[in-house]
């Protein structure tokens, strides 16, 4: 017979583990478009960047956009787990 006295603590992890992806994730792609442009400023000079930037432009935008969608798909997998564990224990209270 298996105990079911885990689970809360078991989605409580769960959470937390999610919860901490999504922001590691969302810190790691919110802070890649600046240092990446300046050093391609730095790399090319100002006339070089006029022809890099459009062509790195759509690559960099759907690779950010990539991460921090991501990111919101860890937040909401923890959010699901905290509604999954409320109702565990309102179901386990009755």
């Amino acid at each position: 017979m298996t105990s079911f006295g885990m689970v809360p603590g078991f989605l409580s992890a769960v959470k937390a583990a999610h919860t901490a992806a999504g922001a590691a994730v969302e810190t790691g792609y919110g802070s890649v478009t600046g240092p990446t442009l300046a050093s391609i400023f730095a790399a090319y000079g100002p006339l070089g960047v006029t022809n890099v930037i459009p062509a790195l432009a759509e690559g960099a935008g759907n690779n950010v956009t990539s991460g921090l969608l991501t990111a919101l798909n860890h937040t909401l997998t923890g959010v699901s787990t905290e509604v999954a564990q409320a109702t565990y224990l309102a179901v386990d209270a009755v």
